[in-house]
């Protein structure tokens, strides 16, 4: 679980957090593994197979408007109060329905998540056909 709001990897994409944060992979090797994996969506609404209704938790980083994902429902459940429906898919469908900028933040509130600015997104958009 946790200690200190620290994760303790529990999946693939908590372990490329803190193989990406560290070094020992690079940026593009990470960002692979997050579009390959199943994140959690927290979402204000209940959201249908095609996401139409998906109202995503967003938070704000210094003026910037950041969805929040989740690699396991585990993570998010602090959230629950806010977003109390949750979207599983893989990480690729989430960065395909970001719209310009809006950045990402991966398991916010846990000093090892991951944010990633709007530019970056749009980046990742372009290098990897997301």
């Amino acid at each position: 679980m946790t200690r200190n709001g620290t994760l303790h990897p529990a999946n693939e994409v908590e372990d490329a957090i803190k193989l990406a944060r560290a070094g020992r992979i690079s940026i593009v090797d990470f960002i692979r593994i997050l579009m390959d994996s199943v994140v959690c969506v927290p979402s204000e609404t209940e959201v249908s197979v095609d996401m139409a209704e998906l109202r995503p938790l967003v938070v704000d980083r210094g003026g910037t408007a950041m969805v929040a994902v989740f690699t396991s429902p585990s993570r998010a459940a602090k959230f629950g109060d806010k977003a109390s429906y949750m979207l599983a898919c893989k990480g690729r469908e989430v960065l395909r329905r970001l719209k310009e900028n809006i950045g990402l933040v991966v398991n916010p509130g846990f000093d090892d998540g991951l944010e990633i600015s709007p530019r970056g997104i749009a980046e990742i958009k372009a290098d990897f056909a997301a």
